[in-house]
């Protein structure tokens, strides 16, 4: 899975680049800014929320994900229904934690 870490942000969900086939889907992180100091994120939690998404969009897939910095850790799930794209699902940071509501989230 491409993980896209230069990603700008468009006006409308409905500028993002999201194939108009049925299970098409992309995924936006918004991840706490990084630490001019340390060089990551400034939030610990946030930290150890990126190492799951690190982990889970670097499997040979076709799902993207863009890393927006933004608020301390929320990823958000679009796909296209009814011609539009939509925001399907949302995780915020503890719910990255857990594994197996990732994995779901993901499919």
């Amino acid at each position: 899975m491409p993980i896209i870490r230069d990603f700008t942000l468009p006006v409308s969900a409905q500028l993002l680049d999201l194939p108009e086939i049925s299970n098409a889907k992309f995924f936006i992180a918004f991840i706490s800014s990084d630490s001019p100091v340390i060089k990551q994120p400034w939030r610990a939690d946030v930290c150890t929320a990126l190492r799951y998404i690190d982990t889970a969009f670097s499997a040979e897939t076709t799902l993207k994900v863009a890393i927006v910095p933004n608020i301390p850790a929320l990823i958000v799930r679009f796909k296209h229904i009814d011609n539009k794209i939509t925001a399907t699902r949302k995780l915020i940071k503890g719910e990255i934690l857990d594994k197996a509501r990732l994995i779901s989230f993901l499919t």
